[in-house]
C-alpha cells in the first residue's frame, strides 16, 4: 500500500491527535482539539474539513457520536486507526 499523503494541516492533527490519547475531540463550534481543551490559546484546534479528511483517507475514524437535532447522529471523537 503506498503512503497517503497529507497536507501540513492533516499531518498537524495526526501529531496532535498521537500526543494527545491518538484522538481529537468535537467541541462546540465544531472544531476538534485534545479532549482536554477548554478555550482559545488552549493550545491546537482544527476544523472538521481537516478531521474529515483523516478519516476518509483511512488515518482515523470516528468513534462517538451524539443525536443531532436536525436527526440522525454527527461525531464528536475521531481516534487514530492503527498502522
Amino acid at each position: 500500500m503506498s503512503k497517503v499523503e497529507l497536507s501540513p494541516t492533516q499531518q498537524a492533527a495526526v501529531e496532535h491527535a498521537k500526543a494527545n490519547g491518538g484522538a481529537l475531540h468535537r467541541k462546540p463550534g465544531g472544531f476538534w482539539a485534545s479532549e482536554t481543551w477548554t478555550m482559545p490559546g488552549d493550545g491546537l484546534w482544527f476544523g472538521t474539513t481537516t478531521v474529515e479528511a483523516l478519516v476518509r483517507k483511512g488515518i482515523g475514524k470516528y468513534t462517538e457520536h451524539l443525536p443531532s437535532a436536525r436527526g440522525g447522529e454527527f461525531p464528536v471523537k475521531m481516534e487514530l486507526c492503527d498502522g
